[in-house]
Order: structure tokens, then sequence, then C-alpha cells
């Protein structure tokens, strides 16, 4: 073959889109997911006060970049991934979990009511929703449980707790879903931006002055120890209380919101409704 002819067939091949090693790199971007967000993720232009909920009914019958993306998460090598920034890997496991929470209530919807105590059409309905529902991610079996606690919380939101304003538990007393996936070059203005909308919902932040307390989300009672650092409290000796570390995390974040002189905090009752708009 003249060097020529095999100069004309490599162009060809590259035109063609061929594959190539550069095309098996990683997409940082996560370009499938934010096509599927952007496409099934309600805003206040298309559904009224269901900004952030998700079209699960529509998304159900078209899930097919869902499960390319997913396909993506399983294919990536713990190799490759180990060459990722910080920021690269939280994004990852941030849009993991929320990618895998949403195929998980696809693969049971609609959800059938199993008990009396949560609303019909909850993910309380379903059988282990966090310990039973399974997906390939860096080519393992990972539960949304173990993605939450052992790898998000011990890597990420011990440091960074806005990460739990970011993950999705597809219900309504959680965080929104925002209509673009998490990117590392833009993680923390997508982090602040999504602690500021869910405080932002009067549900998630009351204050009262006269009484010197604030009404807050379940969330905060959930984790608190993963706010002490961000608080600054995590050497405190003796150590604060649950309480104390929010109150401290929050006055910090909010100065000019919450009142210096807050003393008591009460935990909102969580609405685990399905996050579903229609």
């Amino acid at each position: 073959m003249s060097k020529i002819f095999a100069s004309t067939v490599i162009a060809f091949a590259i035109t063609l889109g061929l594959p190539h090693k550069a095309d098996a790199r990683f997409d940082q971007s996560h370009s499938l997911f934010s096509k599927c967000l952007s496409k099934y993720v309600c805003t206040n232009k298309i559904a009224k006060n269901n900004r952030g909920q998700i079209n699960y009914s529509s998304w159900q019958k078209d899930p097919k970049n869902l499960d390319l993306y997913l396909g993506s998460l399983a294919a990536l090598t713990e190799k490759e991934f180990e060459k990722f920034s910080e920021k690269e890997k939280e994004a990852f496991w941030i849009n993991a979990y929320n990618a895998c929470a949403i195929k998980a209530v696809l693969r049971n919807y609609p959800i059938k009511q199993a008990n009396k105590y949560n609303p019909p059409n909850s993910i309380q309905q379903i059988d282990n929703f966090w310990e039973k529902e399974k997906f390939k991610v860096l080519g393992k079996d990972h539960t949304l449980y173990d993605m939450e606690h052992a790898i998000l919380r011990t890597q990420f939101a011990c440091h960074d707790p806005r990460v739990h304003f970011a993950v999705v538990a597809c219900a309504k007393g959680a965080p929104e879903m925002p209509d673009t996936a998490y990117v590392a070059a833009k993680m923390d203005g997508q982090l602040e931006d999504s602690l500021d909308d869910f405080m932002s919902r009067k549900e998630n932040l009351t204050i009262d002055p006269s009484k010197k307390l604030i009404r807050i989300s379940q969330i905060f009672k959930w984790f608190p120890l993963d706010f002490s650092e961000a608080a600054h409290l995590e050497k405190k000796n003796p150590p604060p209380s649950d309480d104390e570390i929010v109150l401290v995390y929050l006055k910090k974040k909010y100065p000019n919101i919450i009142p210096k002189d807050t003393e008591r905090v009460i935990y909102s009752t969580f609405n685990w409704e399905l996050n579903e708009c229609k």
C-alpha cells in the first residue's frame, strides 16, 4: 500500500467517524444525561409549580438515551476513573446516583401501593428501593444506598455538604432535579445553585424571629455530622450537638437571612410523594 493511499484511507476513516483512541474517552460533559434531563425534567414554563419534577410517564416510553448513559457508567474502568480530577469524580457520582435513581423509578413505574403509611405514588412503596435495585457502575454492582453512604457522603459530602442538595431521592421533599447534568468545570456554581434553590422553598426554611427558631428540612436532621467540617466544628471539644452544627452552618451560609440570635431548630416532615409532573 502506497503512503499516499494509506493516508487517504486514514483520513477517510476519521471523516466517517470510525473509532479511534480519542473517541474512547469518557464524556465529561455527561451530554447524554443532560439531553435526557432537558427533555423530561419539568420547568415552570411547562408545568406551573412543578419545576424540577420529572415526567416519568413520558420518559418510560423513551429510555434509550438514559440506558446508553448508564451503559457508559458501567463500561468505564476503575483504572480510567482514577485518572479523573476530584471534581470530575464528584460530578460522576452525583450524576450516577441521580440517573440510577430515575432508572429505579422507571423500572417500577407506575408505582403500586404496598403500604398505607406513605403516599401511594412514593418510592417508599417500592420494596427496598435503596438496597435492592442494583446498577453496574465502574464494572461493579452498586445500590443507591452504597452510592450515597459509602461514596458520596464519605468522599464528598463530608467536605462539602452542598452535595446533599445535588442528589435527588425522587421525592417532592428532596432537592429539585436540575435540567442539566453536573460537570466538573461548573461544579461549584451548580452546587451553590442547588442549595440556594432548595433553601428558597418555604417548606425547607421558615424563620420565626419572635421565638428565635427556624424550621428546616429533615435532610439536615439525617446528616448533621456531614455539615460539621463546613461549620468548622469538626474538632470542637466537647463535641457540639446536632442542632448546633446545623445552626452554625446555616448562620455562616446565610448571615443576611438567618438572625444571629436564632437558638432553636425544628425539622419539617419530609414529603415522600414522587417528584412527578405530568
